[in-house]
């Protein structure tokens, strides 16, 4: 009879192991499940926020060119100046 319940404790911690190895698998299916629907919308959010973000900066290099045209030349007619003057 001994036998018999080292039998049943075993076959219960064995079975509650499983059990619980199981329920981690489905756990994780369902995540991964569930990521694999939110992917494509956050892929869009992060699109368009990297659209949006690369737009500024060509914008912001536009403006950034076009001063530093103006200033080479602003130099190069000082530079002028200064050549037909002295």
């Amino acid at each position: 009879m001994r036998n018999t319940w080292k039998g049943m404790v075993l076959g219960a911690l064995s079975g509650a192991a499983v059990g619980l190895v199981l329920d981690s698998l489905d756990r994780a299916a369902r995540g991964a499940s569930t990521a694999a629907h939110a992917a494509p919308d956050a892929a869009a959010r992060a699109g368009k926020g990297a659209r949006e973000r690369a737009l500024a900066l060509v914008h912001d290099s536009a403006g950034l060119a076009q001063r530093a045209a103006k200033r080479a030349a602003e130099r190069a007619a000082e530079r002028n100046n200064h050549a037909t003057v002295g």
